[in-house]
């Protein structure tokens, strides 16, 4: 879809589950970024909110959102924050916001494995709390480098990270000819590609 984003935003979130890197995540930014923030209301969005005790003022927390609100919530915030510690892997969190078109906060190891890079598809912070402040801070208002990082973003997703790029990968792996049409891939313990050619139905474990 042709996505605008409008910079009638405001706010920030953290979305996550009960994941411990999750816990650690946001209770350090509650702990030791928070305070420093010019005035910025937190939204935090999932099962991590369980684990949050020091409410304070302009935190706000989403236990649980239907989609349409959930969608609503993370696409009218400015930005999205992944202040991570430890974890591995790729974050769907990330992978979620650039879909969107939502400009990203992160520490190295948020970004861990998409490819992303810092000042062209994301900003990319130290580990530091007064670092982590002023990174917010200095580009909340900065809305010519946040959407320039969110459109630099959204096509990296595209090229990326899509469904589309996805079974073009697939197709390369396995070989399959670009004229046949993959029709569903599913992940599980092994990937299971469905494809169609003129005469037959495969399946490819």
């Amino acid at each position: 879809p042709n996505i605008k984003r409008k910079f009638k935003t405001e706010d920030i979130y953290f979305v996550g589950s009960s994941h411990d890197p999750n816990i650690e995540a946001i209770k350090w930014f509650i702990e030791k970024v928070f305070d420093k923030l010019d005035n910025i209301k937190l939204h935090i969005i999932g099962q991590v909110c369980k684990q949050i005790n020091n409410i304070r003022e302009n935190i706000f927390l989403h236990h649980q959102l239907s989609e349409e609100e959930y969608i609503f919530t993370i696409t009218n915030a400015r930005l999205m924050i992944c202040p991570l510690i430890s974890g591995a892997g790729v974050k769907g969190k990330i992978i979620e916001a650039l879909s969107y078109k939502i400009p990203i906060i992160s520490s190295e190891i948020g970004i861990h494995g998409t490819g992303v890079r810092d000042k062209e598809h994301v900003l990319v912070s130290e580990l530091d709390p007064e670092f982590f402040a002023k990174c917010i801070n200095e580009n909340y208002n900065n809305l010519n480098l946040l959407n320039k990082i969110s459109e630099n973003g959204y096509n990296y997703f595209k090229e990326h990270h899509s469904y589309r790029s996805n079974i073009n990968i697939v197709k390369n792996i396995l070989e399959i000819p670009k004229s046949i049409e993959i029709e569903k891939i599913y992940n599980c313990l092994v990937t299971l590609v469905v494809y169609k050619d003129p005469n037959n139905i495969y399946e490819i474990i």
